[in-house]
């Protein structure tokens, strides 16, 4: 049977998934500059759309003012999101902490207690804040990748409270590709 290259590329996405696919078809620098703006470029291409349409549709029927409303949140939001999310994350962590607390312990209790006496090595994808550092309870070195930069403030005024962890800088990245990031 004669299988179309059609077909064949469908089958590939199907079965490998996208991300293969997009590696494989449009190169690894463009999937690493995709990954690395941690912008979806499917979601991002549809909401800019219904942005222009909504905005559009608006300004047609003379809604002047609710057009320019709606732009002026989309540039502050677009301008200061991630760190808003930042400041937000970081709050919410620590009051998280405080109603967890009990269920982090038994959490990192096994971490905690593997290879006494050893210094390990601990990768956090996704730290924020660094909101985990305190149930690390024994010797270690810590990586971290966050795709939000916004958060080393926060996350350096956490790293300080724990000097009997070796925690390293921040580095900017996804938990999908740390190649990316430098791990």
């Amino acid at each position: 049977a004669v299988v179309s290259t059609q077909s064949k590329q469908w089958y590939q996405r199907r079965v490998y998934g996208k991300q293969w696919y997009q590696r494989r078809v449009y190169g690894k620098q463009w999937y690493q500059r995709r990954v690395s703006s941690g912008i979806n470029a499917e979601y991002m291409g549809s909401a800019e759309m219904h942005l222009k349409l909504t905005v559009l549709g608006l300004l047609l029927i003379g809604w002047t003012s609710l057009a320019i409303f709606i732009l002026l949140v989309n540039v502050i939001i677009t301008t200061f999101g991630k760190w808003i999310f930042a400041k937000f994350c970081s709050n919410f962590a620590e009051k998280y902490n405080e109603v967890s607390n009990s269920m982090k312990i038994d959490l990192f209790k096994e971490l905690n207690d593997m290879n006494k006496g050893e210094k390990i090595s601990i990768l956090e994808i996704g730290a924020g804040p660094g909101a985990n550092f305190k149930y690390f309870t024994r010797e270690a070195v810590i990586q971290t990748v966050e795709p939000n930069i916004q958060f080393t403030k926060y996350f350096d005024e956490n790293r300080s409270k724990y000097p009997n962890l070796e925690i390293k800088d921040i580095k900017e990245g996804f938990g999908e590709d740390l190649e990316a990031a430098g791990i």
